[in-house]
């Protein structure tokens, strides 16, 4: 006896666990189209249905994706990623060390002198904050 497969359910069904994937690692569309250097337009077909290239695929599983859930909708057996010992540095990490490597020497001592400042200019903000705290606290109210 032959089964017939519908295809176009089991397509709908994988662009839905790939949403369900990219959604569990806490990634935009932005996000994986700058890991697959597509646009955020194909990201968005492919959670709609269209077909994903293999090696787009191939490239999201180096990030962490369950390319085994993604596609037959199993998980590892032992429930966790299969990727679980696999050291991948977080999406957003590994992209800023990729801008900031892209930029020259001069370019990254101004942003790291600007990173620098930022922290400074937030523990301020933050103390000022505590201190304005403090200080209501202490006054009595007419």
């Amino acid at each position: 006896m032959l089964i017939k497969i519908n295809e176009e359910s089991i397509i709908k069904e994988v662009a839905a666990r790939f949403r369900t994937e990219r959604l569990r690692l806490g990634l935009s569309q932005y996000d994986v189209a700058l890991l697959c250097s597509v646009t955020s337009r194909s990201v968005i077909s492919w959670e709609n249905g269209v077909k994903m290239p293999a090696h787009h695929l191939a490239e999201l599983a180096r990030h962490g994706f369950d390319v085994k859930f993604v596609l037959t909708a199993i998980k590892t057996e032992d429930g966790t990623h299969p990727n679980a010992n696999v050291a991948f540095p977080p999406y957003k990490a590994t992209k800023i060390v990729e801008l900031f490597d892209a930029l020259n020497e001069h370019q990254q001592m101004e942003l790291l002198a600007a990173a620098e400042e930022k922290l400074r200019i937030n523990e301020l903000t933050k103390r000022v904050n505590q201190l304005q705290e403090l200080l209501s606290e202490k006054v009595p109210k007419p």
